[in-house]
């Protein structure tokens, strides 16, 4: 099962890269963004060990989706949300608070699927 969550997070990750090397030729980008899916990921991990929301492997389908939401959040981030916000350190917290916004929505709405 860590397998599972490497994998996801390196993929999320790879996917991430490219547009983070463009919109750091227009703007300094924090290299931290692109450990947002890890996170994300981690934080989805962390929920499950201390047994918030339904517990069944059939849940598991709950790690792709975090993936998928930190990949379009970080995309957000960097061609919509910097462009809005003149505070970086302010526009470098939201991509995680969403993310983690997500991830605690899922494992706390997500109904106990059937294995």
């Amino acid at each position: 099962m860590v397998v599972l969550f490497l994998i996801v997070s390196l993929v999320a990750t790879a996917l991430i890269l490219p547009g983070w090397l463009w919109a750091k030729r227009q703007q300094l980008q924090s290299p931290w963004l692109l450990l947002l899916p890890v996170s994300g990921v981690g934080f989805w991990f962390v929920l499950a060990m201390l047994r918030i929301g339904p517990q069944s492997l059939s849940n598991l389908i709950e790690i792709p989706i975090v993936a998928i939401v930190a990949v379009a959040v970080a995309y957000l981030k960097m061609f919509a949300i910097n462009k809005q916000l003149k505070k970086p350190a302010f526009a470098e917290a939201i991509p995680f608070v969403l993310v983690a916004l997500v991830t605690l929505g899922l494992r706390l709405f997500m109904p106990l699927l059937p294995e």
